[in-house]
């Protein structure tokens, strides 16, 4: 229950020493101005909270501030406050999107399909809440529910070229890296600024073992981006496939100055390109580094090299 107060200023009378007192007529009139002027505001109170504007005042309100929240990165305190604007207004399409995408932060997309679900209901025809339901599919493995929802949000919205990137890599996820490609080549038609649009055509490319198309995005995902650890990583391992072993020893190393994550991986993987080689000291200090981090197949690896 909402109590709206509405303060009124009175003009103050002035203050006059031999004032005659008021006479019952005037106090009588005086009065009934008091409650006309009050029983306005309450009529006033009432029509606002009847017409449902307190609501939607207090719904809007934690809806914005909720959306503030999810930006600064504080998402528990985001969802906590899309709950009260819900309470207000639980139909509201808009607000169960929100909730939905803060919840897939939170790591559980089975919450956010549920929001999302509902946000469809109210509102069919918004592209991003079928690309975050997608991306919720995909992440349960639900490939099949999660390409149809990219299918339906690119129907809504066919210039946005991260919906063909997202579709691409739920077809590859599934091993289907034709419709993953041809969903890539129209994300870079769209947007060649996407070091990742490049990055995971390179992958599809190398999966396929076409090393020079593979290599030829890499390369450019590198230029647009040459902080990223796992493009390096990546490239590295297509050089060491394509047997231009020096190449992958540099790309290797490069992963590695930028970020331990998958050390023990490229430790692995430089071993195998110095092995090549026959560097074989190089390569058992590698391998070692990969066993003391626990990487499968590094012990085997260490014995395979000569004594």
């Amino acid at each position: 229950m909402y109590i709206v107060v509405i303060r009124t200023k009175q003009k103050r009378k002035p203050k006059h020493k031999n004032h005659p007192p008021l006479s019952l007529k005037e106090r009588l009139k005086l009065n009934s101005r008091r409650i006309r002027r009050l029983g306005v505001i309450v009529i006033v109170a009432v029509v606002l909270f009847k017409s449902g504007f307190i609501t939607k005042l207090a719904s809007r309100y934690y809806f914005n501030t909720g959306k503030g929240a999810y930006y600064d990165g504080h998402y528990n305190d985001a969802v906590e406050r899309f709950d009260r604007s819900l309470e207000h207004n639980p139909d509201n399409a808009e607000c169960l999107y929100w909730r939905g995408i803060t919840y897939f932060q939170l790591g559980d997309p089975a919450r956010a399909i549920t929001d999302l679900d509902r946000a469809i209901e109210l509102n069919p025809n918004s592209a991003a809440y079928y690309h975050w339901r997608g991306a919720a599919f995909q992440w349960t493995g639900d490939y099949d529910r999660a390409i149809a929802d990219f299918d339906r949000a690119i129907e809504l919205d066919p210039d946005d070229a991260y919906l063909y990137f997202m579709r691409g890599t739920t077809y590859a996820s599934t091993y289907d890296q034709e419709p993953a490609i041809a969903d890539y080549n129209r994300a870079i038609e769209l947007d060649s600024s996407q070091a990742s649009f490049f990055h995971w055509r390179a992958m599809a490319y190398a999966y396929k073992e076409d090393f020079h198309l593979a290599l030829t995005d890499f390369s450019r995902a590198i230029d647009l981006d040459d902080k990223n650890s796992d493009m390096f990583l990546e490239r590295g391992r297509t050089y060491l496939k394509n047997q231009d072993y020096s190449r992958a020893i540099d790309d290797l190393t490069r992963a590695l100055d930028l970020d331990t994550a998958k050390e023990a991986e490229c430790h692995y993987l430089r071993g195998q390109a110095y092995q090549s080689r026959e560097d074989f000291t190089s390569a058992r200090a590698d391998f070692e580094q990969a066993l003391n981090l626990d990487y499968p197949g590094a012990q085997e690896a260490l014995d395979s090299l000569p004594q």
